[in-house]
């Protein structure tokens, strides 16, 4: 479901709350994609610096 928001309806809110719901239950491909959205900057409400910072520091 919250791989369907995010690349079909591009609701990245709605993919996030997919998301956080199947990492509470302990799905390994829903936490992975948090991490992507959080990498990218797609997580709704993270600013755009931080992630320039986070990648920065994560390549190097």
């Amino acid at each position: 479901m919250g791989w369907h928001a995010q690349h079909y309806e591009r609701d990245m809110t709605k993919a996030a709350e997919y998301y956080e719901r199947a990492y509470r239950l302990s799905d390994v491909d829903a936490t992975f994609n948090l991490g992507i959205m959080h990498m990218y900057g797609k997580y709704p409400g993270l600013e755009k610096d931080v992630v320039s910072n986070g990648l920065a520091s994560f390549w190097h």
